[in-house]
């Protein structure tokens, strides 16, 4: 291809445009519209030669822009005893959230004791619908504890978009239009029946939905995609992997986020190239 700029449109660029108008009627998401729920569970066993108990606790309550639980499941049984704590906190802002949890469970074996089972659980869900293409951005997830005892999922009406366990690195996408579910779960158990022991936990998670650029193909940002645009796309889809050193900071050649810069990427390019002039600009 020639460095020249183009000056008539080809016949994508009807279908493209056409596509664009429709979205564009359609309102973003907004979380202080979202329903929430929030649940801190505590529960207990606790069989000892002074007797037996069961005990439960479950709380979760706030609206938009702050939503909290906590439970405590804690008794004492003789000179043994066990203690169940869980919390859990939400902050919602129009475009994200962030939500914390924290579980404590602990058994304490003296004369007399049988048996104790205990178990703690924090759950966030955020049921959010989109009226318009959105990107998604998750923080890196931070937690303390037993290994893989917090899950983040997102569905798109029963389909799964993502599933984290435990430690996990940021991660973007985006989103199509439709209806949400982002679920937050850590939980814990011990039981024992001779051996006191004791665990506890912590979690921090961030979300965030953005606007999607109406022009990823842009790729030097001067509101046409063209010629200049194909020899920036065109070391990129030689390079491949967004995670390669020779590749761009931000991998902006990977139009669909999916990590890597090849025949999806360039499906993409070749629209907007064909479209020309960016969206904005129209």
């Amino acid at each position: 291809m020639a460095c020249s700029k183009r000056t008539s449109r080809g016949p994508y660029s009807i279908l493209f445009a056409a596509a664009l108008i429709a979205g564009s009627s359609r309102s973003l998401a907004q979380f202080q519209s979202a329903a929430v729920s929030v649940l801190a569970q505590s529960s207990s066993h606790l069989e000892t030669d002074y007797g037996t108990d069961d005990r439960m606790q479950t709380a979760g309550t706030g609206a938009y822009p702050q939503f909290l639980g906590s439970a405590n499941a804690d008794q004492v049984s003789g000179p043994s005893g066990v203690q169940v704590r869980s919390e859990v906190g939400l902050e919602l802002t129009e475009s994200g959230l962030s939500a914390s949890g924290s579980f404590f469970l602990s058994i304490s074996v003296q004369e007399g004791f049988q048996s104790a089972a205990v178990s703690a659980l924090s759950r966030v869900w955020v049921d959010f619908s989109i009226g318009t293409a959105r990107t998604w951005k998750i923080d890196p997830g931070t937690t303390t504890g037993p290994s893989g005892n917090t899950l983040v999922t997102l569905e798109h009406e029963s389909t799964q978009v993502f599933l984290y366990s435990g430690e996990f690195g940021g991660a973007s996408g985006q989103l199509e239009p439709g209806d949400y579910r982002l679920a937050i779960t850590a939980s814990a158990e011990i039981e024992t029946t001779g051996t006191s022991n004791e665990t506890g936990g912590t979690y921090s998670v961030g979300f965030t939905l953005g606007t999607v650029n109406p022009c990823p193909a842009d790729l030097n940002g001067d509101s046409f995609v063209d010629d200049f645009d194909f020899l920036i796309f065109l070391p990129a889809y030689d390079t491949l992997a967004c995670d390669d050193p020779e590749m761009p900071q931000g991998c902006p050649a990977d139009l669909n986020g999916d990590g890597v810069v090849e025949d999806a990427d360039f499906s993409i390019f070749i629209v907007a190239y064909d479209a020309l002039i960016c969206p904005t600009n129209r």
